[in-house]
């Protein structure tokens, strides 16, 4: 993928510490871009290059992951989905962002209902592509999701170092991306250097700090704040999807009032990297139609 291009900033988050951010230059309505944890902000190339004659873009990666400061994230002691919905604020503050459209991915839609509650009147339009739900309970296996996945990621938080070093040299084995759409984690359509890049840029993660992040939102139930979503709503996953399921989609869009989905056949997780062109017309068709 190539760079995007963006200036780098400096927001003040409400720790104190300064973390870097990025914003597009020209004019329009923002978009704020809310990252996840399992890829880094270059998954949002596409979405910026094919809206950015139209709208102005922020985005920023969470503290502690790929190109933000390594020494500036979360203290462990408080809740790391509280902690990136502050940044967030943060962010917007420090652009003087008065109303934006909030688009997230993955981990990041927890983030957006996170802080939606101290700023829905100032959201346009919430699009979640690739969303997951934490602890909201959906389908049949809903309790024994529950019981069993925060147990096996406080597992692997605790043994970061052992599973750090093995996912570090799974990223450098040249066969790794195919091996990723052998398994079906990405989907065939996927480019082949941003699935490379993916996998780099996860190879350099902070293990430690990943599974913290990964633990914490698995183990945190947003439904009180899906229950109050007031804001025209696009949910969007992949009919491959293991992460975010076409089940939790539906659960959530019966919990948010005119809310619309859309499952692209075919795709996975990095839904935004496989399928671009069909995710910005629905994306663009969205925006267009609920502005009115």
């Amino acid at each position: 993928m190539r760079p995007l291009d963006m200036e780098t900033r400096r927001a003040r988050a409400s720790d104190g510490t300064e973390f870097p951010y990025l914003v597009t230059s020209g004019q329009g309505p923002w978009i704020l871009l809310v990252n996840g944890l399992a890829a880094s902000h270059k998954l949002w190339h596409h979405i910026i290059d094919y809206l950015r004659d139209q709208y102005r873009f922020l985005t920023w990666d969470p503290r502690g992951l790929y190109d933000s400061d390594s020494d500036s994230r979360p203290t462990h002691g408080s809740s790391p989905v509280a902690a990136h919905a502050r940044d967030l604020l943060a962010v917007l503050a420090a652009e003087n962002v008065e109303r934006a459209t909030w688009m997230a991915w993955s981990a990041g839609a927890q983030i957006a209902f996170e802080a939606l509650p101290e700023l829905s009147d100032r959201v346009s339009h919430l699009v979640l592509l690739n969303p997951t739900f934490g602890a909201m309970p959906f389908g049949p296996l809903a309790p024994v999701r529950s019981s069993v996945a925060p147990r096996f990621l406080a597992l692997l938080e605790r043994s970061h170092r052992l599973t750090g070093a093995i996912v570090h040299r799974a990223a450098r084995w040249p066969e790794s991306p195919s091996w990723l759409q052998r398994l079906g984690l990405v989907g065939p359509t996927i480019e082949e250097e941003a699935l490379a890049e993916v996998a780099a840029a996860f190879g350099k993660l902070d293990m430690q700090a990943f599974f913290h992040n990964l633990h914490a939102f698995e183990s945190q139930d947003p439904s009180p704040r899906v229950d109050k979503t007031r804001v025209p709503t696009l949910l969007v996953t992949g009919q491959r999807d293991l992460v975010s399921p076409r089940d939790a989609l539906e659960a959530a869009s019966r919990r948010i009032p005119g809310s619309e989905t859309f499952v692209i056949r075919g795709a996975s997780h990095y839904a935004p990297l496989e399928f671009p062109e069909l995710i910005n017309l629905r994306i663009e068709k969205f925006l267009r139609e609920r502005s009115a």
